[in-house]
């Protein structure tokens, strides 16, 4: 596997998903929106080459296979949703050789923009 530093990034920023997260009965009662960012590393030049999709990450199919495990699930930790989040994208595609996840819950603190987790993970680490 090749450094992460020495990949192409694509990142799907600020996704808004309404979800059940939370440990307290009043979070899990109705869904909340959070933001989701992915930022995958790959290496994009043979698709800029050929400029063909087959190529490369289809990042639209990718939200949507995100959405179809986000919105059905419950989870009471970012944490445990960021790293099925980076398990999921890694089984994606090969071409993904890294992943960086940030979850913004909003709804997370009362006295702040909320709360949010980064994590990162790899084909050799995960």
């Amino acid at each position: 596997m090749k450094d992460l530093a020495s990949l192409d990034k694509l990142t799907l920023k600020n996704l808004c998903f309404s979800v059940h997260l939370g440990c307290t009965p009043e979070e899990q009662a109705l869904p909340q929106d959070i933001l989701v960012t992915i930022v995958l590393f790959l290496d994009t030049r043979d698709a800029a080459k050929a400029d063909d999709l087959s190529r490369t990450v289809n990042y639209s199919a990718l939200n949507r296979a995100i959405a179809a495990h986000l919105v059905p699930s419950r989870y009471h930790l970012i944490e445990a949703m960021g790293a099925q989040l980076a398990r999921l994208c890694l089984d994606f595609s090969p071409l993904i050789q890294g992943v960086t996840v940030k979850i913004l819950k909003p709804a997370g603190l009362k006295n702040g923009d909320g709360a949010e987790l980064e994590i990162t993970r790899c084909r050799e680490n995960d």
